[in-house]
């Protein structure tokens, strides 16, 4: 049970696929407007805005989004059950630093649990069961 995970796709993955679905692709553009508002604000007083506030702004909005979305004709996909997974805040400021490498300095930015941690597999040998060759008693 501990080894499932390995086969699972990584949370760098489960971003990319959300990200392109058009529900995914549009809270995103809502995203980066909360964002140019703080980074306008961080021109005038050089304050920092935390990756978490810009995602509970955007999850304080998401009703309003997904009802906007829904009259235009788009669905917003659920990621594992959530329509704001908590997972990929740092993935999302990533993602809008790579098209606004100005806003890098706005934000604290960390090594990702995937790049700081190396998966490893361990093989646990059943001790329990006979060798194939083994002679009968």
């Amino acid at each position: 049970m501990i080894q499932d995970d390995l086969f699972q796709p990584s949370i760098a993955q489960r971003f990319a696929v959300w990200k392109d679905t058009p529900g995914g692709g549009q809270v995103l553009c809502r995203l980066y407007r909360i964002t140019a508002g703080y980074y306008v604000r961080f021109q005038h007083t050089g304050r920092k805005v935390s990756q978490r506030l810009i995602w509970e702004l955007l999850r304080d909005r998401i009703d309003g989004i997904r009802h906007q979305l829904t009259k235009r004709g788009i669905r917003m996909e659920r990621e594992r059950g959530f329509l704001l997974n908590d997972h990929f805040t740092a993935h999302a400021v990533r993602h809008m630093i790579e098209h606004h490498p100005d806003w890098r300095r706005m934000f604290e930015l960390r090594e990702l649990n995937e790049q700081r941690r190396t998966r490893r597999v361990v093989v646990i040998e059943d001790l329990t069961r006979k060798p194939a060759n083994a002679a009968h008693n």
